[in-house]
């Protein structure tokens, strides 16, 4: 292994560097709107249901949050029954197909067809040419950046 010389690395935890709540809980609302309606039902996720299913520990992870919010909506479950109802995800649960289907839609809408089919090496099960990560905004400036990334 090659060994590199740096004065320190920066680490970006979801919202230090890169403002990304909006992107990412967009992208579960339309990843579980498009999994309902494809599977022919016809309650939708809310912007509200979202923010329900983000606040429940355990639910950090989008692509988690989308498929147990899908299950909880199909299953008639209101919002304020939502805590008492979502568990956490076992990893045996992120191996069938409904959740790789719901974590590449969610994946499409976040970073577009193009790029989807590119990390995948697949093709995308729909067109998506305005990715939600272009919405994202940077925290700090690209001055402070800049200065970081000069040695002394």
């Amino acid at each position: 292994m090659k060994r590199i010389n740096c004065d320190g690395i920066i680490f970006d935890m979801d919202g230090v560097l890169i403002d990304v709540t909006n992107s990412c809980r967009i992208a579960i609302q339309k990843a579980v709107n498009f999994y309902l309606k494809q599977n022919g039902l016809k309650v939708r996720a809310t912007n509200k249901d979202v923010n329900a299913i983000k606040s429940i520990p355990g639910f950090n992870n989008d692509w988690d949050a989308s498929f147990v919010l899908i299950n909880l909506l199909s299953n008639g479950a209101s919002r304020k029954n939502f805590a008492d109802l979502a568990k956490p995800l076992k990893a045996s649960s992120k191996q069938n197909l409904k959740y790789i289907l719901v974590r590449d839609f969610w994946q499409i809408f976040y970073l577009g067809s193009n790029e989807f089919e590119r990390i995948e090496k697949r093709e995308a099960f729909f067109e998506n040419s305005k990715p939600l990560r272009f919405e994202e905004r940077l925290l700090i400036s690209i001055d402070l950046l800049n200065l970081l990334a000069k040695k002394n």
